[in-house]
């Protein structure tokens, strides 16, 4: 570390840091905090991630069966809880959870500044097709099944979330992707906010109702799957965009319709498709939306 400059409340300072391949990385820092302080945040803001990019992930298991102080390493000691597994991935590590059948508690927060990447997924075969959402049932009656926030990075597949208020809700900056979900009585399956990116990338099954099947609230969604809805099933609006969001539709398809109207859209965009499923739309405060609809 070489001193630069020095002032009664701010010291500028060059860092350097040696990455394990032998490049010197230097960074020029002015802050109002002690070079002590500063040093271990520079460490954790550019040299670990940096690795941990590059790390294999851990492969963790979960059972309704299992306890969450086994290792989780295998089916034959698996975590009891999703939870139980998230918390075992190291820091900065990106951690793959298998389920193994049965019903799970719902409440699981996944934090980005903890870790790199969490996919959490149920049976797949090995051709990677998922053998049946049906399997693993995520029980979160008037609760958040999964929480995602922070920068957090994840992936969902093959699963089911019988009854929670929210099914996937994101904050912050976080990435979700879902593939292969059955959504039941949710309240909102995908809630984004705060400059969050959810895709649905693979099958989604409505079956039960709800408020909306999907919000953002300024954050972007983009639904380019197949999205079967059962008969019967009741939403407010099947999505609704706020607040300088936007929703993009192009590459869905839609199986069935709802007791309810298209979106709700409020100083956001949403399209370029109207065959969302209701009828009727709720536009204002400069909403951009398909024309005809």
């Amino acid at each position: 570390m070489d001193r630069s400059t020095s002032h009664s409340a701010f010291t500028s300072d060059t860092f350097s840091i040696t990455m394990p391949w032998g490049a010197e990385l230097r960074y020029p820092v002015r802050c109002a905090m002690s070079r002590a302080f500063a040093l271990p945040l520079l460490v954790t803001a550019f040299a670990w991630p940096a690795l941990a990019a590059n790390a294999p992930p851990i492969f963790l298991w979960v059972a309704p069966t299992g306890n969450d102080t086994n290792s989780c390493l295998s089916a034959a000691a698996p975590c009891g809880t999703i939870q139980g597994a998230i918390d075992k991935v190291p820091y900065g590590t990106r951690g793959i959870v298998n389920l193994l059948p049965g019903h799970y508690p719902g409440g699981v927060n996944i934090v980005g500044y903890l870790h790199n990447f969490i996919g959490i997924y149920g049976p797949y075969d090995s051709n990677v097709q998922c053998v049946d959402p049906a399997q693993v049932v995520i029980d979160a009656p008037g609760a958040v099944a999964f929480w995602i926030q922070d920068h957090a990075s994840t992936q969902f597949g093959c699963l089911s979330i019988s009854a929670a208020s929210v099914g996937f809700s994101g904050r912050q900056f976080s990435i979700i992707d879902f593939s292969d979900i059955v959504f039941g009585q949710v309240g909102v399956s995908i809630s984004a906010t705060d400059r969050t990116m959810a895709s649905c990338t693979g099958g989604v099954w409505v079956t039960g109702s709800g408020f909306y099947f999907a919000t953002a609230y300024r954050s972007d969604l983009n639904i380019g799957c197949n999205i079967k809805i059962a008969a019967g099933v009741t939403f407010v609006a099947f999505f609704g965009a706020f607040r300088q969001s936007t929703i993009e539709t192009a590459s869905a398809t839609f199986s069935g319709n709802i007791f309810g109207q298209k979106w709700y859209i409020s100083n956001s965009e949403i399209g370029p498709t109207c065959s969302v499923p209701g009828t009727g739309v709720t536009q204002t405060n400069f909403a951009v939306a398909p024309l005809g609809c």
